[in-house]
């Protein structure tokens, strides 16, 4: 017993303290398709085998991240709030295959808040709650979400690509957030920002079941759609978008629609 207490006392003391919260990590080998790359300002990091590990790694404040995910079946779960790195930016980057008529991609699984601290962007990449209904947010502060900037599909009306970010996103004054990947629709919880920007004839689809969505400025390119799904008792007249910019996308000469149901 002696022994035991003494390997354990000693073990405690080796983890490594974060201030990220707790995280699950992911079984992976030295070769697995599952490690996850870290690229900083275009030069390779390192891999690594969770978020954990990845985010502790981000030192440099005044540089910008890649998270790479080459995985397109692989579930990386993250438990807790979290709060990531400091830096200009922080990209998170899946893959996207078909498989048995479906497609899927990289997916991040959380159970709790995320604080933000520099500018996101994200591509091939689901983000869903371990709940089903769960009212996680987002914190994107000032900050720029960019979602879907190097999506293409190549193929003109007709849905290719969904991505699923089951939770809130709640930025303050000068945030922005930007949804661009081409057909795609994406799929979120009620959107707080001071921007919301829509090209590419993008589709996006958001549940206000936690809080309203409150947009000051939304500027829509043609062909884009935004629906916003009210819940009996929970969405209310406070969902707000204050003003509406259209702009001309040749590529994409439909209407902009906003929807409510």
């Amino acid at each position: 017993p002696a022994f035991f207490l003494c390997f354990s006392l000693l073990l405690s003391l080796l983890m490594p303290l974060t201030s990220f919260g707790v995280f699950d990590s992911i079984p992976a080998k030295a070769d697995s398709d599952d490690l996850i790359k870290v690229y900083q300002d275009d030069t390779f990091l390192g891999e690594y085998e969770d978020l954990a590990a990845a985010f502790a790694g981000m030192q440099q404040e005044d540089a910008s991240y890649r998270v790479v995910f080459e995985n397109a079946e692989g579930v990386y779960t993250i438990e807790g709030d979290v709060v990531l790195p400091k830096a200009k930016c922080i990209t998170f980057a899946g893959t996207y295959v078909k498989k048995d008529s479906n497609w899927t991609m990289s997916t991040i699984k959380i159970s709790g808040d995320w604080k933000c601290q520099s500018d996101i962007e994200a591509d091939y990449v689901d983000i869903e709650t371990k709940e089903i209904c769960a009212s996680y947010v987002l914190a994107l502060g000032s900050h720029t979400l960019k979602v879907g900037d190097n999506m293409s599909s190549g193929v003109q009306n007709a849905w290719i690509y969904e991505m699923r970010w089951r939770f809130q996103i709640v930025g303050a004054q000068d945030s922005c957030i930007e949804v661009g990947f081409e057909n795609g629709r994406w799929d979120v919880g009620a959107i707080v920002t001071d921007k919301l920007i829509l090209k590419n004839g993008t589709d996006v689809f958001g549940r206000s079941h936690a809080m309203p969505t409150q947009i000051n400025q939304l500027i829509a390119e043609s062909g884009t759609n935004f629906t916003i799904q009210l819940f009996s008792g929970r969405g209310n007249k406070s969902d707000c978008i204050r003003k509406v910019e259209i702009r001309k996308n040749k590529t994409y000469d439909e209407e902009f629609c906003v929807s409510v149901s």
